[in-house]
């Protein structure tokens, strides 16, 4: 189990950072429990273009690799879905003057070989809890509707069913957490508007650091054609 664990961990690293391999000796991998932790892990989709290479040096069975390719192509689809669907809310957002921030998955996709790789069907956002009713309200004239099995007091989450897209409401980054630690985090008031840094090294422009609606405005969220 150690071998296998270890050996899905290179194929990880490749994935992300080594596209044309390591050198590393896949000899005698055990592919199919291989590609169980990718699924397991919703790590299929990040990980087939990978297997495809080494299939190519090593003995994966054509079923394997027919089924990692169609994890690859269900989960690139959702992605992208969930993409566009988002970057039409953005637009409307942006003429409504709805002000939120982007952040977790929605944002560390960028951080993928393609953002299409980190399969996800929502979005996170944070807001401020006195413009809910008015998200709430702009929300319904895009024909979203709450999902009242799993907002909660602190994430309200409401659905769109076509294009599918789930956009989950947050008013704070840590929401029922409480304790020591999470009243340091408060008192740095590090998710105030105020608190905001820009960045003009690199760029004529000043660069807001936290990822909100402007960058996504702003072209950050792209139709990617899958192969």
């Amino acid at each position: 189990m150690y071998r296998t664990a270890e050996t899905f961990l290179h194929v990880v690293y490749e994935a992300l950072y080594a596209p044309y391999g390591t050198g590393y000796n896949y000899e005698g991998v055990n592919w199919e429990v291989l590609y169980k932790m990718a699924e397991g892990s919703k790590l299929a989709v990040l990980t087939y273009e990978t297997a495809k290479r080494l299939s190519e040096d090593y003995i994966i069975s054509e079923e394997i690799l027919e089924k990692w390719h169609q994890e690859y192509l269900f989960g690139t689809e959702k992605a992208l879905e969930c993409k566009n669907a988002f970057a039409e809310f953005a637009e409307k957002a942006g003429e409504e003057g709805i002000k939120y921030t982007v952040f977790k998955g929605f944002v560390l996709a960028d951080l993928f070989p393609n953002p299409l790789y980190r399969t996800s069907n929502d979005t996170d956002i944070l807001i401020k809890k006195e413009d809910t009713a008015k998200i709430a309200k702009f929300l319904k004239k895009l024909d979203y509707q709450k999902d009242t099995h799993d907002s909660t007091g602190q994430v309200p989450v409401y659905y769109h069913e076509n294009p599918a897209h789930r956009l989950e409401l947050h008013y704070s980054l840590w929401e029922e957490f409480k304790g020591p630690k999470i009243d340091m985090l408060e008192d740095f008031g590090i998710t105030d508007v105020e608190s905001a840094l820009t960045e003009s090294g690199y760029n004529p422009e000043e660069v807001e650091l936290y990822y909100s609606q402007k960058q996504t405005e702003a072209g950050m969220v792209r139709n990617y054609e899958k192969d």
